[in-house]
């Protein structure tokens, strides 16, 4: 028959060993790695940083600087005419992808104005 210790101690929970940052230790990272000339390997192993933290922190700043994933404001009279799933689905689409990354897909039978008019707010947005 086995009996519990209720005084024996508990064992340690297990640290975990994903290391957190706060934003201004990750922006200082970022601009000490801009100011090296190393890869991110040879950065990240002088620091004992995970690259795949490195590569995402360098993303989101980019992100963050060309205002990807913003959202953009249509007037409310562009949008009248909203296109149906039964007419994307009969006509088609077309897909185009921006020079800065963004991709559109516009149902065929898509209204001018609204074209028009989300075309103006993406430009003005800088996408």
């Amino acid at each position: 028959m086995t009996t519990i210790d209720s005084h024996a101690p508990l064992p340690a929970p297990k640290r975990s060993l994903r290391r957190r940052f706060r934003p201004q230790t990750r922006h200082r990272l970022i601009e000490q790695f801009e100011n090296s000339e190393q890869s991110i390997t040879e950065f990240c192993q002088e620091r004992d940083l995970c690259r795949s933290s490195m590569w995402r922190w360098l993303a989101q700043r980019q992100r963050e600087q060309t205002g990807a994933g913003a959202l953009v404001e249509i007037s409310a009279h562009a949008l009248r005419a909203p296109v149906t799933a039964s007419t994307a689905t009969a006509a088609g689409t077309v897909k185009m992808q921006l020079i800065t990354g963004a991709r559109l897909e516009i149902a065929a039978g898509t209204d001018p104005t609204w074209l028009a008019a989300l075309v103006q707010a993406l430009s003005a947005a800088g996408v």
